[in-house]
Order: C-alpha cells, then sequence, then structure tokens
C-alpha cells in the first residue's frame, strides 16, 4: 500500500483577448513557457501578423502550477479576432 501524493498540473494557459470581443482560453500540458513563446512569435510571424507593443489581438501565455500562477509572458497584434487567433493555433498544433 502507497500514500496517494497529488502531483500539481504543470500548465502553460493562453488567454486571448480583444476588445469588445469574447476571450478564449486554451491549456497546454507537455511544453514550457519558453517553448511556447518562441513557437507563438514563429506562428504569428510566419502568417504575416507583425507583433506589435499596443494593439488590437492580445495572447496572455502564463505557468499554472497546480491551480497557482507562474511567469508569464504577453504578445499583441493586429489582423486576427480572438476566435480566429485559437483555430489557428489549434490548428497549427
Amino acid at each position: 500500500m502507497k500514500i496517494y501524493n497529488h502531483e500539481p498540473l504543470y500548465l502553460i494557459r493562453l488567454q486571448i483577448t480583444q476588445q469588445k470581443q469574447k476571450t478564449e482560453y486554451i491549456n497546454l500540458a507537455d511544453t514550457t513557457l519558453d517553448e511556447v513563446k518562441e513557437w507563438l512569435i514563429a506562428l504569428i510571424e510566419s502568417k504575416h501578423i507583425s507583433p506589435f507593443k499596443k494593439n488590437k489581438t492580445s495572447v496572455n501565455i502564463r505557468e499554472a502550477i497546480g491551480g497557482k500562477n507562474g511567469k508569464g509572458f504577453s504578445i499583441s497584434f493586429r489582423g486576427l479576432t480572438p476566435e480566429e487567433t485559437k483555430k489557428l493555433i489549434i490548428e497549427s498544433l
């Protein structure tokens, strides 16, 4: 017999927002914040969507370990709604 020790789940949470639009969410497992950051920037640049410091759609990327938030990163760009951004991310996984 063994005592069960719950391992905290490590996720990367993406929150995709745009003013006056519905916020979209994606949770990713088996990856790191740095991997997602590099991948997302490359994905956006490959679609010829320029990243800007301030603009329309924002993707907030944050580590979540067992329900507690960790480090985060944000990228903003023009040209896609949160729904289109979520679809683009899911199709490219």
